[in-house]
């Protein structure tokens, strides 16, 4: 492949959009192949066959715009802590560290939180330590992780100090 070059299609799959590689791509096992067409310059190419590595896969389905809207929730946004800031508190500089810099509004959102306060530092869910996250990933583990009902245990730092919070999986309808 090379820039410019217009896929056309993915195995037996048109591609349009980047939903349609994705559609495409979703029954491909890992350690598995790909058959593409590509148009250069107008002119269609023979189809060539991609073999993709083991781990190719990924499960990161945070980009999803589904995964805000599905339960468990918990009202509240995160910024990551840059390396220097996680050496300021003697954190690991490959690990989660989500700083909460907004709290969702409302009773119901507020219940979902615990005792979670802003500027908390979560550090680690039921005693497990992560690799850096985003906040998106925070939700969707937290989502593909635990049920509406269970109690999880967030690990924080509060001021230098180290605490667990229980925070109660809520669903919270939408107004």
């Amino acid at each position: 492949m090379q820039p410019g070059d217009v896929l056309l299609r993915a195995n037996e799959t048109p591609v349009y959009t980047s939903a349609d590689l994705k559609f495409a791509l979703n029954t491909v096992p890992d350690a598995g192949k790909v058959t593409l067409l590509l148009q250069r310059k107008g002119r269609t190419l023979p189809a060539r066959t991609l073999s993709l590595p083991r781990g190719w896969r990924r499960t990161d389905i945070s980009w999803r715009p589904s995964q805000e809207v599905a339960p468990p929730m918990i009202g509240i946004w995160m910024q990551p802590l840059a390396e220097e800031q996680k050496r300021q508190q003697n954190l690991p500089p490959e690990r989660m560290a989500l700083r909460i810099t907004f709290a969702f509004p409302g009773e119901a959102w507020a219940k979902t939180r615990g005792e979670l306060k802003m500027d908390d530092v979560i550090v680690g869910i039921n005693g497990q330590a992560f690799p850096s996250m985003t906040t998106r990933q925070f939700h969707s583990y937290f989502r593909l992780h635990f049920e509406v009902g269970d109690t999880v245990t967030l690990n924080v730092r509060r001021n230098g100090q180290a605490l667990n919070i229980a925070v109660p999986c809520l669903d919270v309808p939408s107004e």
